[in-house]
């Protein structure tokens, strides 16, 4: 039986109640908006199986406390991989541990799977948000690894661009992300003065000015 069979046999009020039960930190998220990622992945088409890999649950203890560890084995290792990352469409095609169809109800497995599956987004609306704004994170990181790379100043306009960026960054990851990448450049001696000056009027940033202090010893 593959996932997507597992959560069209549940029901939403037993899911909500396990993850709950599990955590009850999940009900600061709100009923609706649960639900909503609920219906997102009953109703989401499968992919095929690809790789091979059986999801299992297991109860584990580790130091005093007991939690329940969701994973995927693939049929040609013995090995268990975290699927925590995994597309919601790939998740409902995988096969379900044929001993845990037999020992859970199918809700209580759907809210395990369901929490493992949530932590970048809680729709799938949300988790295609935040990849988006990772996918800019890792974008803004790869052009500054190239400029290390060829130990190249970076130009005004890449560096513009990654300023209109950073005021317009709609989450705190991206932000953050932006300023690494901005201390990377000041410790790489990759930025000019002149560029220095400018993100000193652009960023608010500590451990950016303090760079840039360092560096240049800019009075700020």
């Amino acid at each position: 039986m593959i996932f997507k069979d597992v959560v069209d046999k549940s029901n939403f009020d037993d899911v909500y109640n396990y993850l709950v039960k599990n955590d009850a930190k999940v009900k600061t998220v709100g009923i609706d908006r649960v639900k909503r990622g609920y219906e997102d992945i009953k109703f989401l088409s499968y992919k095929d199986n690809e790789d091979g890999f059986t999801i299992v649950i297991e109860l584990v203890e580790e130091d005093g406390e007991k939690y329940y560890n969701v994973s995927g084995l693939k049929s040609d290792e013995d090995v268990f991989y975290s699927l925590m990352y995994t597309d919601w469409e790939e998740w409902l095609g995988f096969e379900v541990d044929e001993q845990l169809i037999n020992t859970m109800n199918f809700s209580k497995i759907t809210a395990h799977c369901f929490w493992e599956m949530t932590w970048r987004g809680w729709t799938k609306e949300e988790l295609e948000y935040n990849l988006a704004i990772q996918e800019k994170g890792k974008e803004i990181q790869e052009s500054i690894n190239e400029l290390k790379l060829k130990n190249k100043l970076i130009e005004d306009n890449v560096l513009e661009d990654i300023i209109i960026q950073y005021k317009h960054a709609e989450t705190d990851k991206l932000k953050i992300d932006i300023e690494v990448a901005i201390e990377e450049l000041i410790e790489s001696s990759l930025i000019a003065e002149q560029q220095a000056k400018y993100i000193v009027e652009n960023f608010d940033d500590e451990d950016i000015l303090e760079a840039i202090k360092k560096h240049w010893n800019l009075i700020i």
